[in-house]
């Protein structure tokens, strides 16, 4: 389907489309505003971040300056204390926890215009503002943390990869390597390009995307392993027990079946009720309305599938996989956050076209 054949059926001209979607870009700035903490998160990450970024900046490396001896960093990728790096040379916290919001609010711009390409414009639109008003963008669109610039990276991505080829091919490989480089689990959206375009027999799109995920994942592993050669990588920790404790050993084959059973029954049940509600949605009948909502989103996303796994279906598959085999401890609203948009588009789209399916 063309963005034209979408726009006419959605008879929603592209103007008023594109005026509709900075809107709610602005409305989801203005509640972050509104909801502003100018304190610093709790957890302690965003502290990690920061002095990463403050040993790029002053010219140390990327290296753990807090701890003796001042250790070369391989855990985190470089992506977040980059930025945080470069903001650093104008301004400090408040200006990092601006930037965040600047990402998210950019997200729900992205996820109006991905799912115009892939659900129509209304529901691309629907979809967007129920994101703009969502309690855990909003929560987290203010920390100091990976998960903003990674959904907007993620998001930036998948748009430019439903672009033609060329500035679109080269656009959507930037955007996923730069989802890799914050967050290891950018894996998923690096994979996910060149298993699209080889599915749809894009050749070359395919091999370059190949080359290209192929290389950055390579150049990472690397570096880890020159940089602290003894220290387990998330992917290593993927088949622990508890990767907080890693004496309880791993979990064979069958552990990981059942690992991903629980975990896709938490998703739907617990998280994503939390994840759409807020963290305090803790009744039965938000676990239905988390069931129905994932069940939609099934729907939805195997209708797309159907026609052909473009790169939001793939990165969907691989993305939501990966959450369901890593250990339970991480089951999380965060993690679902980098998904959701793609979820919430698939369910809305599933939705509007109930009464035409009854």
């Amino acid at each position: 389907m063309t963005d034209t054949s979408v726009e006419q059926e959605g008879g929603l001209a592209e103007r008023t489309f594109g005026r509709l979607s900075l809107a709610l870009a602005a409305l989801h700035a203005l509640g972050g505003l509104l909801l502003y903490e100018p304190t610093l998160f709790s957890g302690g990450d965003n502290a990690g971040y920061m002095i990463l970024g403050e040993a790029l900046r002053s010219g140390e490396g990327y290296r753990d300056l807090y701890l003796p001896g001042s250790p070369l960093h391989a855990k985190y990728p470089p992506g977040l204390p980059l930025i945080l790096a470069a903001l650093g040379w104008v301004g400090g916290v408040q200006l990092f926890k601006l930037a965040m919001l600047a990402f998210t609010s950019s997200a729900i711009w992205l996820t109006a215009h991905v799912g115009r390409r892939l659900v129509g414009p209304v529901p691309a639109l629907v979809a967007a503002g129920l994101l703009a008003l969502n309690p855990t963008l909003l929560e987290y669109g203010h920390y100091v943390l990976s998960e903003a610039p990674f959904v907007f990276f993620v998001l930036l991505s998948l748009w430019a990869a439903t672009r033609a080829e060329g500035a679109g091919t080269a656009i959507a490989l930037a955007a996923a390597v730069g989802a890799f480089a914050t967050r290891t689990a950018g894996l998923t959206v690096l994979l996910a390009l060149p298993l699209a375009w080889a599915l749809r027999r894009e050749v070359a799109r395919a091999a370059t995307g190949a080359a290209v995920a192929l290389g950055t994942m390579v150049a990472w592993a690397l570096y880890q392993g020159w940089a602290a050669p003894t220290q387990a990588s998330y992917l290593q920790e993927l088949r622990l027990i508890d990767p907080y404790n890693p004496d309880l050993g791993a979990v064979g084959a069958g552990g990981l079946v059942a690992r991903a059973a629980g975990n896709l029954w938490a998703y739907a049940s617990r998280v994503v009720p939390e994840a759409l509600l807020g963290p305090e949605a803790g009744s039965g009948l938000a676990s239905a309305f988390g069931i129905a909502i994932a069940l939609l989103a099934l729907l939805g996303w195997a209708a797309r599938a159907r026609r052909g796994l473009g790169p939001p279906e793939a990165f969907t598959l691989l993305y939501v996989g990966l959450i369901a085999v890593w250990p339970d401890v991480w089951t999380d609203r965060r993690f679902l956050l980098p998904v959701a948009p793609l979820l919430i588009l698939y369910a809305v789209a599933s939705l509007a076209a109930l009464p035409e399916r009854v």
